[in-house]
């Protein structure tokens, strides 16, 4: 197996930087042959190498995807809302794409389909610093709250604003894409209101300069102790074409999916450094407390009956009912086209 190996940087569908290709080969039983050149695969995660892409570096160091016969390729466009549009072009043939984006691309009858679920609970939520404190969604009446501009969260929120008794025309909401916790820790915004437990905190302390895993310094209310319904945060989806053209491919790619995403889960210190060797611009520590937390919710009770990845349908149609409701989509999603199981491998 040979190592990323810096690459000229490639411009794709104007908007993509190949940041290196982490590169795999060989084969095993149910691949191509001894011999066989391996099947170069194109990846997005939607934004650069953090600790969510910490399992697909893992993939290629630890040999998961060689011995599918792929060569995985890793990259980053210009903004997340491209990852579809990468996805769908051709650009790349796998996508991390939030599943708020994919119902609404999935209703304007893009053929996406989503393969497999990333993260299996959102715990997204309202954050703000502890000398400042947000206790109840009804104070940010008169607020500014930073988003990260994806749509879906902003409708979320709006809900759960009104389910407290909050006028959201009184609250400003203001793009901050994902600069919010340094905008938090400058007072430049009162809170974020779509913040991600996984990294968010971190992020803000690292900003404040307080220990990563300092619960003290902000209040986080999560949406889904504000009566939000649970969520999947992020798919690995393909396109409708790859899907029916390539089965075995994408069922090749989740099952080193799956194992490099066990791996990073049981060795979380050895993971970490992979990634923090290939992307050295990153911090090891900040990566390794992002990860610690991202790696429960990953798993559930649902991937323990059914193994990781799997996709709980009931939490899609809560989303497309909502979005529907608020006018985010004129009609729903064709969710038993959008949500796939079959790729992912069968539990042993």
């Amino acid at each position: 197996m040979t190592t990323m190996t810096g690459r000229p940087a490639l411009a794709l569908a104007g908007a993509a930087l190949l940041l290196g290709t982490l590169t795999a080969c060989g084969g095993s039983a149910g691949t191509p042959a001894a011999g066989d050149p391996p099947t170069k695969i194109q990846f997005t995660a939607g934004f650069a190498p953090n600790a969510t892409t910490t399992n697909i570096v893992a993939g290629v160091d630890q040999g998961f995807f060689a011995k599918q016969g792929l060569d995985v390729g890793l990259i980053t466009p210009a903004n997340a809302a491209d990852a579809t549009k990468l996805l769908t072009g051709g650009s790349v043939q796998f996508a991390v794409i939030n599943s708020f984006n994919q119902i609404i691309a999935k209703s304007q009858g893009v053929g996406l389909v989503s393969v497999a679920a990333t993260v299996q609970n959102a715990n997204h939520g309202i954050m703000s610093r502890a000398d400042a404190p947000i206790t109840d969604p009804k104070q940010l009446e008169g607020k500014t709250v930073g988003m990260t501009g994806f749509v879906g969260n902003k409708v979320m929120l709006k809900d759960i604003l009104r389910r407290h008794g909050a006028d959201p025309d009184k609250v400003k909401l203001v793009d901050v894409n994902l600069n919010g916790p340094a905008l938090l820790a400058q007072k430049k915004v009162d809170a974020l209101g779509d913040a991600i437990d996984y990294n968010v905190p971190t992020s803000y302390n690292q900003a404040i300069h307080k220990p990563l895993d300092d619960k003290s310094s902000y209040t986080f209310l999560p949406f889904h102790d504000l009566g939000m319904f649970p969520y999947e945060l992020a798919n690995i989806a393909v396109s409708q074409d790859y899907a029916q053209a390539h089965p075995d491919l994408v069922r090749r790619f989740l099952t080193a999916w799956q194992q490099a995403t066990q791996w990073s889960i049981d060795h979380p210190e050895e993971a970490v450094a992979g990634t923090v060797k290939r992307y050295p611009n990153l911090n090891q520590a900040t990566v390794l407390a992002q990860w610690r937390v991202l790696a429960p919710q990953i798993q559930s009770p649902d991937t323990a009956a059914h193994g990781l990845g799997w996709q709980t349908p009931s939490k899609w149609s809560s989303i497309d009912e909502l979005f529907t409701t608020a006018g985010v989509t004129k009609h729903s999603a064709d969710l038993n086209a959008l949500v796939n199981n079959t790729f992912l491998p069968a539990k042993p």
